[in-house]
């Protein structure tokens, strides 16, 4: 009876042992989760950031503030035969 009893200490033993280590890894699991999240959030604040920047380099009042050239939209509607003719005239 006594081998019996040591078999079963011995098996809880294990099992318990089995369970800490799981738990352990679930731990450290969520640990390595919430820092990626973490990561994954202040990347996502920077690529906000240069979002605002970019909209804010390129906005109409930016452009129009520049030295570039003015520059027109093309507009097809605008173009017609007589115009083409008389602007290959000049």
């Amino acid at each position: 009876m006594s081998h019996r009893l040591l078999a079963t200490i011995i098996a809880a033993l294990l099992i318990g042992l089995a369970l800490l280590s799981l738990r352990q890894q679930r731990i450290e699991s969520i640990h390595r989760m919430t820092a990626l999240h973490r990561t994954i959030d202040q990347h996502r604040s920077s690529l906000w950031s240069l979002h605002a920047t970019i909209a804010e380099r390129t906005g109409p009042a930016a452009i129009a503030n520049t030295d570039l050239p003015a520059l027109t939209p093309a507009v097809v509607s605008e173009l017609t035969p007589s115009r083409i003719n008389q602007s290959g005239a000049q």
